[in-house]
């Protein structure tokens, strides 16, 4: 450095960020970043292209993202399942499966789906549908098969899902992979 030259500007730490076993590139930080605004939060995560969702490595999922980064593939372990329900050929763990069982409205029988980003669920190996979890659960709200919360006042989101009776007395919110977050006036 030349004397009275200015010190180099300090270049932003990126964060250590290992998506399904692999380490994020510079790229990849960068590319994430543009498109959501932010690096990602530091940690070992494990990550479904197909589906968006994506949670703490050894853990169920947490939230979704968008669908279709290149990372390297997920493995069935991920999520540390023993459950034998395999979503995207991930093993989901126990508590995954018993959210999955209060949106569908009843057991998920082991076996091998696929998910994606739109919400459509199908049998691994079998190109269409089953059916479509979004309008299942909007469904159900509208119906009044809010889990004992009255139905009629039923909401979800691609992050959530919850009740609340008419009078307000009673309702609930879940998040996909976490449960139940908070329920009040429910029995």
């Amino acid at each position: 450095m030349q004397p009275g030259s200015n010190p180099p500007a300090p270049v932003a730490a990126r964060p250590s960020v290992i998506v399904n076993g692999v380490p994020l590139t510079a790229a990849q930080l960068e590319d994430f970043k543009q498109r959501y605004g932010a690096y990602p939060a530091a940690g070992d995560w494990w990550y479904d292209a197909r589906s968006g969702l994506f949670g703490p490595r050894g853990g169920p999922a947490v939230s979704f993202m968008f669908p279709g980064h290149d990372y390297a593939p997920l493995d069935e372990r991920a999520s540390l399942g023993n459950t034998n329900v395999f979503i995207n050929g991930r093993q989901l763990p126990i508590a995954e499966v018993n959210v999955w069982a209060q949106l569908v409205g009843g057991p998920v029988m082991p076996g091998r789906y696929w998910f994606d980003a739109q919400g459509n669920v199908g049998y691994e190996g079998m190109p269409y549908p089953i059916g479509n979890l979004y309008q299942l659960v909007q469904g159900r709200a509208a119906q009044g098969a809010g889990g004992g919360a009255g139905g009629d006042n039923g909401w979800n989101t691609r992050f959530s899902a919850g009740n609340y009776n008419s009078d307000n007395s009673a309702g609930y919110v879940s998040i996909p992979g976490v449960g139940v977050l908070g329920s009040y006036g429910v029995d």
